[in-house]
């Protein structure tokens, strides 16, 4: 089933995934308006972000994301005053993003396999291969504008190996998971058949 106002991140790896219990971001904690949240942090080939950026802004109904900032983050990008890689060693090649709700995404928001049954928290860790469901919404404060990743549900497609996320090298990290990252659908063939 296929969602206009919905995209589908396929055969992203599970990096840090808080979907049985709401936990406040790091980058929140201290702040007294903050709230806990459902969230996953995830990464994708970098093959398949163009096709994952324009269902992203097709639904937000953008035709191009000049002036915004996107929901991703290139694992490959380089910091000009330093010149050293921004993102962690696992990250080469990939994309990642983070989406996240406040609201409990209940027993049919976690499914795993085929047969779409409620996941366990066991059958849930970093390295785990999963289809991500997210509704992007725009933002604008204080002169910025961006596009955020509201979750709305996983499923959990394949295993992949643990993670102990810090200091894992790409090989190690992506490199025996069940499905290849070098054959991903693109453009509208990566999501035509919407695991949800």
């Amino acid at each position: 089933m296929s969602n206009s106002t919905s995209v589908v991140i396929p055969y992203a790896t599970l990096l840090k995934a808080d979907l049985f219990a709401p936990v406040i971001p790091k980058f929140k904690a201290g702040d007294p308006r903050a709230k806990p949240e459902y969230s996953v942090w995830g990464a994708f080939d970098a093959k398949a972000i163009d096709a994952v950026r324009e269902k992203v802004l097709a639904c937000v109904g953008l035709a191009s994301s000049r002036g915004y900032q996107m929901p991703f983050r290139d694992g490959d990008a380089i910091d000009e005053t330093t010149g050293e890689r921004k993102s962690p060693e696992y990250l080469r090649g990939k994309f990642h993003f983070t989406a996240a709700t406040g609201f409990d995404l209940g027993p049919k928001g976690v499914l795993i396999g085929a047969e779409r049954k409620p996941a366990a928290p066991d059958q849930v860790y970093s390295g785990v291969i999963g289809a991500v469901l997210c509704t992007p919404k725009l933002w604008e404060y204080q002169g910025k504008k961006g596009i955020k990743l509201y979750l709305n549900a996983v499923l959990i497609t394949a295993k992949g190996t643990r993670m102990s996320i810090g200091g894992v090298d790409a090989d190690t990290a992506f490199g025996a998971t069940e499905i290849s990252f070098g054959e991903l659908p693109t453009g509208d063939d990566a999501f035509s058949e919407t695991p949800f």
